[in-house]
């Protein structure tokens, strides 16, 4: 099992509809993602990388998206995706996007992170916790 936070970057205010939460507002800025694979840990990055896909999770529909990329990825051969995403929500200057947005699946208030600070803040922080570069 590992978890995986994917850096996202905005160059423009954008909406996107996400599934039946409906229409998300991305302003211009970082996001977080947090998200897990029991297995196969890169072919579940790959999948992320990839625009044109069956749109299945909510971040599928954000990277679906020409205006969000993925700047950055970080793993850690751990299971601790709602740990993650408690250490992010509780970070200075990251704010949840919308309740649920990533988190469907168990009570974290979301897995999806509008980040108001610089990246190398980011890195900090998942390297003090234990998450490696993808390179």
């Amino acid at each position: 099992m590992a978890t995986y936070v994917l850096v996202l970057k905005t160059m423009e205010e954008t909406n996107i509809h996400v599934g039946r939460l409906g229409n998300v507002f991305l302003k211009r800025g970082l996001f977080l993602y947090i998200g897990s694979a029991k297995k196969a840990l890169q072919k579940r990055v790959s999948r992320h990388l990839v625009k044109d896909k069956k749109l299945f999770w909510h971040i599928d529909y954000i990277l679906n998206s020409r205006k969000v990329s993925i700047i950055e990825v970080w793993t850690k051969e751990a299971d601790l995706e709602c740990e993650t995403a408690c250490i992010i929500d509780n970070f200075t200057g990251a704010m949840v996007v919308r309740k649920g947005l990533g988190s469907s699946d168990c009570r974290c208030p979301a897995h999806f992170y509008f980040f108001g600070g610089d990246v190398s803040e980011i890195r900090n922080l998942l390297e003090r916790n234990g998450f490696s570069a993808l390179r």
